[in-house]
């Protein structure tokens, strides 16, 4: 049979492994969530610099249809003069100059229908710019978050530790399995009394 002090020990070893396996998985977890975020965090940000360079394409693609809409503008106008001029009309009046207007006004509207398409385009990009960083930033403070919790569940899991191993020297079967150890004094006091 076993004597109280010693299934006091077998007790304490068990809580005090126990604490600690539970510390160390809890540091774990906190670990695996922190590189978690981090990699999350990582996401977010190169989707937000994609989100970036395709705002940029937007814009360069839309000078190229810019210009493409000028080109096609005097290339109208060209070919509207060289009908007029081999019919024999006096370039630069009348009928010219209204068909060249009519062209003009074409023009101008096209081009502000470009331009606000690409605008609303560009915008719509750069609003997912914004959320994927405000993403990347959540996910900061998550992987923050992390580091902190495996921080106070160790300083915590050490604490109560502490506190269950000077719960055990309280009883007397557990002063005289402390005192076995060398850490108590025997019935005479507590954790660390007679050390």
């Amino acid at each position: 049979m076993w004597e109280p002090a010693t299934l006091m020990l077998i007790a304490g070893a068990a809580m005090l492994a126990g604490g600690g396996m539970a510390m160390y998985g809890d540091a774990q977890a906190a670990d695996a969530n922190e590189a978690m975020a981090e990699y999350q965090q990582k996401i977010a940000e190169n989707n937000a610099e994609m989100a970036a360079r395709h705002a940029r394409n937007i814009e360069r693609q839309a000078d190229q249809k810019r210009n493409a809409l000028g080109l096609q503008m005097q290339q109208r106008i060209g070919t509207a003069r060289t009908q007029y001029a081999s019919q024999g009309v006096v370039l630069g009046s009348g009928i010219v100059l209204d068909y060249e207007a009519d062209i003009a006004n074409a023009y101008d509207l096209d081009l502000k229908n470009l331009n606000y398409d690409v605008a609303m385009e560009a915008w719509q990009t750069k609003v997912q710019e914004v959320n994927f960083m405000s993403q990347a930033k959540m996910y900061h403070a998550q992987g923050n978050m992390y580091e902190k919790q495996k921080t106070s569940g160790l300083i915590s899991g050490s604490l109560n530790m502490v506190g269950n191993l000077a719960m055990m020297g309280a009883t007397p079967a557990g002063q005289a399995g402390l005192a076995k150890l060398g850490l108590g004094g025997g019935a005479a006091g507590g954790v660390g009394a007679g050390a």
